[in-house]
C-alpha cells in the first residue's frame, strides 16, 4: 500500500479564536461578570466569557473544582444550567459555546479541560504542559483552603498562589 505523507507540522489547526478578531475576554474576579442583555438576561455569572460582537459569537467557560469522584457529575450539572442561555442566545441570532471545565480538587485535569484547551489553540507537548500546571496549581489551592480549615477567625491575609504562564 502507499504510505501517507506526513502531515506538516508547521501547519496550525484552525480553533474556536481563529473564527473572529475582535475577541473580548471577560473574567468574573470580583463577583460582577454578566452576560450582556443583548444576548439574555440571567442572575448566572459564569467564569469567563468570550465575545465577539462582529460574528455574533459568546463563549462561556464555567470551571468547577469538585471532589475527583464528582467531576462527571459536576460538568452534567454545569451544562444544564447554562443550557437555557446557549438556546435564548442561539434564537437571538448569537453563535454560543459553553464549556463546562473540571479540575479534581486533587489536581486531575478532567478530560474537558483539555478539550476547553484544544479548542484555544493549544496541542501535543503545550497542552500537556498547561494540563500539567492547571493540575498543580489546583491540588496547591485545595491545600492551602485544607490547611486553614482550622482558622476559627478569619482576617484579610495575604494569599499565595500558583499563576500559570500560557505560551
Amino acid at each position: 500500500g502507499e504510505k501517507r505523507p506526513k502531515a506538516d507540522q508547521n501547519v496550525r489547526t484552525r480553533n474556536y479564536l481563529d473564527t473572529a478578531n475582535d475577541w473580548q475576554v471577560r473574567v468574573d474576579l470580583n463577583g460582577g461578570l454578566k452576560i450582556p442583555h443583548t444576548i439574555t438576561t440571567t442572575n448566572l455569572r459564569p467564569d469567563m466569557i468570550l465575545i465577539s460582537e462582529n460574528t455574533r459569537q459568546l463563549g462561556i467557560i464555567e470551571l468547577t473544582v469538585p471532589s475527583e469522584s464528582r467531576i462527571e457529575v459536576s460538568g452534567e450539572i454545569k451544562k444544564a444550567k447554562y443550557a437555557p442561555i446557549a438556546e435564548e442566545g442561539t434564537q437571538k441570532g448569537w453563535r454560543v459555546r459553553v464549556w463546562t471545565v473540571e479540575v479534581g480538587c486533587r489536581g486531575f485535569p478532567a478530560r474537558s479541560m483539555a478539550t476547553l484547551l484544544r479548542d484555544m489553540g493549544y496541542t501535543g507537548r503545550e497542552r500537556k504542559t498547561l494540563l500539567g500546571k492547571i493540575g498543580n496549581a489546583a491540588e496547591e489551592a485545595s491545600r492551602a483552603i485544607w490547611s486553614w480549615s482550622n482558622i476559627k477567625e478569619w482576617s484579610k491575609k495575604a494569599v499565595s498562589y500558583t499563576h500559570l504562564t500560557l505560551p
